[in-house]
């Protein structure tokens, strides 16, 4: 199986690559790990960090990429008024100190940018 942006979070794929989160897993208990992996038990979960972490990614893999991020996540990120919601302003916050920051410039700048290993 190759491993696309389309089936990166899928369950099915964890059978073929196994993440961090799933080591991690499996590392606390086989029994929960696996069930999961086999769709017996999903916890539930709030996607908000996940969410905000994928929105400062995809700033800075492309400006095309984070437009399509927040067209496809508009519900989650806005208010019924439109305003962003508090935690992507915290993201944004955090996309301006990356972006101040010449450590992270200076790393950031070489190589592929948010490509899947």
């Amino acid at each position: 199986m190759e491993l696309t942006a389309e089936n990166y979070y899928d369950n099915a794929t964890s059978f073929d690559y196994m993440s961090t989160s799933l080591y991690k897993d499996f590392r606390k208990c086989e029994a929960f790990a696996l069930a999961k992996l086999n769709g017996e038990y999903m916890p539930v979960m709030d996607p908000t960090a996940l969410l905000v972490g994928n929105y400062v990614h995809s700033y800075f893999e492309s400006e095309a990429s984070h437009s399509a991020f927040i067209e496809k996540n508009k519900d989650a990120m806005m208010t019924k008024s439109g305003a962003l919601r508090a935690p992507y302003k915290v993201g944004d916050n955090m996309i301006k100190c990356l972006e101040a920051d010449q450590v992270f410039n200076n790393l950031y700048s070489v190589g592929e940018k948010e490509v899947i290993v």
